[in-house]
């Protein structure tokens, strides 16, 4: 009987308490009535029941692990690299409040640093001298604006393929007269 009454109070717990303790690893952002009003530092904090909500986001250094991605070279080589992006969150309020999948934002971004880079130098450039300051230097400038600062970015791996491209020729369907 008290079990519906027990669920409702259970929803609404976290806009009753007045207060919220943010953890040394993060900062948080507030929304009063729907709009960015403040970042909480970690500690003790106050707010407003109902009309505060806080949005903590962990602001530690962390790396996003990259999906193997196959690009052809300059030389028309095709390889497959993978990479991993150190970074960190600076600003908590365009972190939360510009892009809706941060982490598929940084990732896209990274990925698609790669792909330029890859494609405009040779394998042997690539295996020597990997591009990898070049890259975290794009992926910088495209994230910044996001509250994020990447650190490094790093290839983990390198290794040329071998592609087998099958070219095909349709005809034209028969013309019924």
């Amino acid at each position: 009987m008290l079990d519906w009454l027990k669920g409702i109070f259970e929803a609404l717990w976290e806009h009753l308490i007045p207060f919220c303790v943010i953890h040394v690893y993060q900062n948080a952002g507030v929304l009063r009535f729907g709009h960015y009003h403040r970042t909480l530092q970690p500690g003790f904090h106050w707010r407003w029941p109902f009309v505060e909500e806080i949005y903590p986001e962990n602001i530690f250094r962390t790396t996003l692990a990259l999906e193997p991605q196959t690009i052809t070279t300059q030389d028309d080589k095709t390889v497959v690299v993978t990479g991993i992006v150190r970074y960190r969150i600076v600003d908590v309020e365009p972190f939360i409040t510009e892009i809706g999948n941060q982490h598929d934002l940084l990732r896209d971004t990274s990925m698609g640093a790669v792909l330029r880079q890859v494609r405009q130098i040779d394998l042997r450039t690539l295996l020597d001298k990997p591009p990898e300051n070049t890259i975290a230097a794009d992926v910088r400038r495209q994230v910044k604006p996001y509250g994020m600062e990447i650190e490094a970015f790093t290839f983990t791996d390198i290794g040329q393929i071998r592609t087998l491209r099958l070219i095909t020729h349709t005809h034209a369907p028969p013309v019924l007269t």
